[in-house]
């Protein structure tokens, strides 16, 4: 059975594999979705995943895939920027 959040994981994957190497900052949440956002072949993968699976799924996802894949711990929610596509973000450490 395919995972259904497949297109957000390799979204997320293709996202770090052009971002420096780690460590990663308590802010890797945020970076990734940066990163989409100011990636236009990333940012258009993004726009066709809030179609397919409904914005927050996909922002939510974009958290839990970064997460899992850095392998980094929770410390808090907070809010992001208007200028993010997401609206907040849980803080890691490692």
């Amino acid at each position: 059975m395919a995972l259904t959040t497949q297109g957000v994981l390799d979204l997320v994957r293709d996202a770090l594999a052009i971002m420096p190497p780690p460590p990663y900052s308590e802010d890797i949440i945020l970076e990734v979705s940066r990163k989409i956002r100011d990636t236009p072949e990333l940012l258009q993968r993004y726009a066709q995943l809030k179609r397919e699976l409904k914005k927050d799924v996909a922002n939510n996802w974009i958290g839990m895939h970064t997460k899992n894949i850095v392998g980094m711990n929770t410390i808090r929610q907070v809010p992001a920027t208007n200028e993010d596509i997401i609206g907040s973000y849980t803080k890691l450490s490692a």
